[in-house]
């Protein structure tokens, strides 16, 4: 997880091997913490997450749940 902490702005996006052109989270910024991740999008919505590692998954992989007034982004 150590590696992700800290905010970053996504230059391009891939879903299941296609690419995505979805403005709204090119323009975002993602900020996570060690059970956190935070999202401010281009469309200046604010979206917070409780995350969860799943222990041993190959590749590494993470849970996301909206906390309390966060809508889920469709397509997540």
């Amino acid at each position: 997880m150590e590696p992700l902490l800290g905010t970053w702005v996504p230059q391009s996006l891939t879903s299941n091997g296609v690419p995505e052109t979805d403005e709204e989270m090119l323009g975002s910024r993602l900020t996570f913490s060690a059970d956190r991740l935070a999202v401010d999008t281009a469309a200046r919505a604010h979206l917070a997450f409780a995350l969860h590692l799943e222990a041993g998954a190959r590749p590494c992989a993470f849970h996301l749940t909206p906390l309390e007034g966060t809508r889920e982004p469709s397509g997540w």
